[in-house]
Parts: structure tokens; C-alpha cells; sequence
């Protein structure tokens, strides 16, 4: 009906974005005043890897991860690590249509990726859980 994909652009709310990024900024306030580590991540994108089209406004996305890293650096005890092209595209999942066409197919899930994508993710958490003392 509104010709949505899963490949389909998908742009930034921006009073929702603000508030959000306010919020951040506010749990990065209250971990600094308690002397608490904080780990800020941009996630697995699919596409990342093979610098492919993504499913976002690639000037928005660049701008989000931007500012994510620097109101990050604004904090002591804030570490960024940018994840967005550890999950190489091979590893993504597939999701049921979600076309209302009788075709049913498989389309590229771009929010799930599969098991072996989540064990690279957590290997890399644990690396750096590891390397920050986190844990033992």
C-alpha cells in the first residue's frame, strides 16, 4: 500500500532525535557524576562493510554517528565504538515479504543479522569489556 521496503530510505524524526540526544546527555551527566564508565555504540548496519546503499539518508546517518561520537568525547568515561561494518552482509537474516503481493518471498531483514553476526558482536564486547577491565 505505501510501497515501503525494507531497502527504503528512512529519515530522521527530528523532534524525536533532539529529545533523544537530550536524554543521552543526560545519562552521560549523572554516569559522570557517579564516576561510571559508559560504552556508546553504533550498531551492525547491513550494507556497511561493502559500502553499499544503506537504509538511510547517508548525509543524516553520517551526521548521527558524528554526534554521537562527539557529545561521547565531551565525557571522561565515555568510550565510542563505531560497529556499523563488523556484520559483513553475508550475514544477515532474510524476513517474510511484506508485500501484499501474492509473490510471497524472502527480503533482506536490515535490523536482524544471524547467529554467526551476533557472535562477532559479542566477541567484540567482550574484547572490550576485557580491555576496559569490565571484566576479568
Amino acid at each position: 500500500v505505501f510501497n515501503i521496503k525494507p531497502s527504503s530510505k528512512r529519515n530522521i524524526k527530528t523532534a524525536a532525535y533532539k529529545k533523544n540526544l537530550n536524554y543521552l546527555n543526560n545519562i552521560l551527566i549523572d554516569r559522570k557524576s557517579e564516576k561510571l564508565k559508559t560504552l556508546i555504540y553504533i550498531p551492525p548496519l547491513l550494507n556497511a562493510s561493502e559500502k553499499e546503499e544503506i537504509p538511510y539518508e547517508w548525509i543524516e546517518y553520517r551526521n548521527f554517528k558524528n554526534q554521537i561520537e562527539d557529545l561521547c568525547s565531551n565525557y571522561v568515561n565515555c568510550n565510542f565504538y563505531n560497529f556499523e561494518s563488523i556484520v559483513p552482509n553475508s550475514l544477515w537474516g532474510f524476513k517474510e515479504s511484506t508485500s501484499f503481493s501474492k509473490n510471497n518471498f524472502k527480503e533482506i531483514d536490515f535490523m536482524h543479522f544471524t547467529f554467526k553476526g551476533h557472535e562477532i558482536l559479542a566477541n567484540n564486547f567482550l574484547k572490550i569489556f576485557i580491555n576496559n577491565k569490565f571484566i576479568k
